[in-house]
């Protein structure tokens, strides 16, 4: 049987769950019951956290390396603290460790693949390898990573799915599900008792990114010549040759990497973390082994260039979706479909995804133009080839810098679920602090350590001083990337997903602006127009955060209106 908030069977329970004000609020009279809503505030709190925790969690996903199912672990591990031990300076430094440190850990692994690409192939001789890498690596990057909602969508569900399954305590909980896309998916169903559905949300997923996925690199394989020309790689010309070979190859695993996706999402929401940094540690090293055997040949196997180096990548993830899905399979979360499934069926899952798919697609769109803008150069292929090294030691560090962040939006979420705007803001402030410092941290590093890291990925001569330039941007950056990726996780713990989009696709714009404007100066312009970028979302979302108060959007929120209880 459904019992309340406060453990009473629900139709027995004092106080209506539908109460639309918070705890120990009496400055207005109760919607049903006047004299209740003080009297009963202590037996009503535990509701009321819930359902403010539901509205600050639910879709509180990340796009660009960001790991959610650890935001929930902590978020879940902090519910249950006083306010007083969460007050303190010491508790929360605790905390915010707690979840940065691991999240360190499986986010820093996500982009290597693209590093020892990089380094492996940058060891070819001549430019046109790195050069053709940097462009087909751009290409790929901005067709699936537009499908990053797959791992996103999933985790909320799947995590809401388990605390209700858990808790069993809210009457009004079918309610509160159908206005948080994409609880519905998982946790309408988990809320209800019915786990055959849950488990086939996920094989929905499964079907959509199959579907996606084999689509994609049909695409790929079929217009590899014209998007490859439209980034300004010719027929012909040695880099177009280098970038269509890793382009063909490395589409095969495009079914691989949106699999890959959903099982994380799905992973992510149980809160089981270490199957997904077991994952990823798996992939990389056989990327590792396999990357310099396939590039440069071993015994009988023969030397594929730039090829091996996508055969390599591919084969690791093809490895990481089986790994996946067959521990998808052991927790028994993994069913056949009787059949494919309807629009209406998978139109949530993309549709919960909505301001992420915008925020993503501004941001690649971006990256594209600023490859396509350093091959456009008069020393085109060296500007590619130097640009790649930069943007992926730039990618690399964001994703460290970006730990931070998945504990503001963790710890941001749960105190905005408790009501407690004020730990909130302290934590915010705490965060921003901590990113900018790290931030500075790396710039010190990055300036000791430029020309060790040129000579990691290259010897070339003309490429390592066509560096130069930009790795003062990519160090530069480090501090404002720091404040930004931290802003970012606060407006997310807040669940202000719309002006997260809404700042990104402005910034992206005055990026391209820039782009366009700047492109002439070659990569040292495509990299000024990058810090436009960083600088303009760094703008818009301090203007948010700090203008923001108790009654202000996003850290100041009325409490949603929940309707009676017949």
């Amino acid at each position: 049987m459904l019992t309340s908030a406060a453990g009473y069977p629900a139709s027995r329970c004092p106080v209506p769950l539908a109460c639309p004000f918070k705890p120990g609020h009496s400055s207005k009279p109760h919607a049903r019951r006047p004299a209740k809503c003080t009297a009963h505030a202590t037996k009503h709190r535990s509701y009321v956290s819930f359902r403010n925790r539901l509205r600050g969690t639910s879709n509180a996903t990340r796009n660009t390396g960001s790991n959610p199912g650890i935001s929930r672990q902590v978020s879940l591990h902090c519910h249950g603290h006083g306010q007083d031990e969460l007050s303190t300076t010491e508790q929360l430094d605790r905390n915010i460790w707690d979840i940065a440190i691991p999240a360190l850990g499986s986010l820093a692994l996500d982009p290597l693949l693209s590093v020892v690409d990089t380094a492996f192939v940058g060891r070819l001789p001549g430019i046109e390898p790195l050069g053709g890498l940097a462009v087909a690596t751009a290409l790929f990057n901005f067709s699936f990573l537009i499908f990053n909602f797959l791992s996103t969508v999933l985790p909320p569900a799947a995590d809401q799915a388990r605390h209700i399954a858990q808790s069993s305590r809210i009457t009004s909980a079918a309610w509160m599900i159908q206005k948080q896309a994409p609880v519905p998916l998982i946790a309408g169903a988990m809320a209800e008792g019915d786990e055959p559905l849950a488990r086939r949300t996920i094989a929905q997923g499964i079907t959509l990114a199959v579907i996606l996925g084999f689509s994609a690199t049909a695409g790929l394989n079929t217009f590899a010549e014209p998007l490859l020309s439209l980034m300004g790689a010719h027929a012909g010309d040695p880099l177009f040759f280098e970038a269509e070979s890793y382009l063909r190859v490395r589409s095969i695993a495009a079914p691989a990497v949106l699999l890959a996706a959903v099982g994380s999402g799905a992973f992510k929401g149980l809160l089981d973390t270490r199957t997904l940094l077991s994952a990823a540690l798996g992939c990389n090293l056989a990327n590792l082994v396999l990357d310099p055997v396939l590039i440069f040949g071993a015994g009988p196997i023969p030397a594929f260039g730039v090829g091996g180096a996508a055969a390599a990548t591919a084969l690791a993830e093809w490895g990481t979706a089986i790994v996946l899905l067959w521990q998808l399979r052991g927790k028994g979360m993994l069913v056949p479909l009787p059949g494919l499934p309807t629009w209406s069926e998978v139109a949530p899952l993309v549709q919960a995804g909505g301001a992420l798919l915008v925020r993503t697609v501004s941001l690649q769109t971006v990256l594209l133009l600023g490859t396509a803008t350093a091959l456009a150069a008069p020393d085109g292929e060296v500007s590619a080839a130097a640009h790649q090294i930069c943007i992926q030691i730039f990618f690399f560090l964001s994703f460290t810098v970006d730990s931070l962040a998945v504990a503001a939006e963790g710890l941001v979420a749960d105190a905005l679920g408790r009501g407690d705007i004020q730990l909130a803001r302290r934590t915010g402030n705490r965060l921003i602090w901590f990113g900018v410092l790290g931030g500075t941290g790396l710039l010190v590093m990055l300036l000791g350590l430029q020309e060790s890291l040129s000579h990691l990925f290259t010897d070339d001569a003309p490429v390592i001083a066509a560096v130069a330039a930009p790795y003062l941007y990519v160090a530069g950056l480090q501090p404002i990337n720091g404040l930004v990726f931290v802003l970012d996780g606060i407006l997310l713990g807040a669940s202000d997903f719309a002006f997260i989009a809404q700042g990104m696709v402005v910034s992206s714009a005055l990026a391209s602006g820039a782009m366009l404007t700047l492109g002439s100066n070659g990569l040292e312009g495509v990299w000024q127009s990058l810090a436009v970028l960083q600088m303009s979302r760094g703008t818009f979302f301090g203007m948010r955060y700090y203008l923001s108060n108790d009654e202000n959007p996003p850290l100041g929120r009325e409490a949603p209106e929940l309707p009676e209880d017949e």
